[in-house]
This record gives C-alpha cells, sequence and structure tokens, in this order.
C-alpha cells in the first residue's frame, strides 16, 4: 500500500471513529488497531486542516523616511488582509487582535 491509499484508508478510519462516539482505546479494540496510530493519524489531520482554513496574512513593519534613511518606527506594526489593512500600535490587547484578524480571515 503507498502512501496516499493508507492516507486515504486513515481518513476513512478517523471518520469513522468520530461518528462512533467511542472512546479512543475501545474504538481502537472493535477495529484490532492500536491507539498510538489512531493519534497519531487525528493529530496529523487536524493540524493538515488548520493549516488550510487559516490563510497566511502579510505583515508589514511601519517604516518612517528621515531624509536619506528608513528608521523603523518603535511601536507600529501594518498587517493586510485582503483589502484590509490594520495598524497595531505598541501595548495592543493580542486577545483583541487575534479575533480581528480571525474575522478578516473569514470576510476576505
Amino acid at each position: 500500500m503507498n502512501f496516499a491509499q493508507n492516507r486515504k484508508l486513515w481518513e476513512q478510519r478517523v471518520e469513522d471513529f468520530k461518528s462512533s462516539q467511542l472512546t479512543q482505546e475501545i474504538w481502537c479494540q472493535q477495529n484490532d488497531l492500536k491507539v498510538t496510530a489512531l493519534r497519531y493519524w487525528l493529530k496529523k489531520i487536524r493540524e493538515e486542516s488548520i493549516s488550510q482554513n487559516e490563510p497566511w496574512v502579510k505583515l508589514e513593519p511601519a517604516f518612517q523616511k528621515t531624509d536619506s534613511t528608513a528608521v523603523l518606527t518603535k511601536a507600529s506594526l501594518t498587517i493586510h488582509i485582503g483589502s484590509y489593512r490594520v495598524e497595531v500600535a505598541d501595548g495592543f490587547c493580542h486577545h483583541t487582535l487575534k479575533d480581528l484578524v480571525s474575522t478578516l480571515s473569514k470576510l476576505c
């Protein structure tokens, strides 16, 4: 069995497990599988799903031109999400920023 076939098989097994409403241990006993294998594939599929559903956002530090040099401003960061632009100042609330980025990502 090649990797693609094995992956497809485990994707189906993970779906079967989730719909069974059994504990990992009982489901694996009933299906003659190791719990460690099920946990590996649960984690792998969940992590890949998360990375595919969360789009990358562009982060740009804000620069301020002074004469012939560019100076990084102390507390400014610009985040581009789709057509939106958000400037983040020093002392921002991390929870608010996380919620904002999540909301804007869904809109784009």
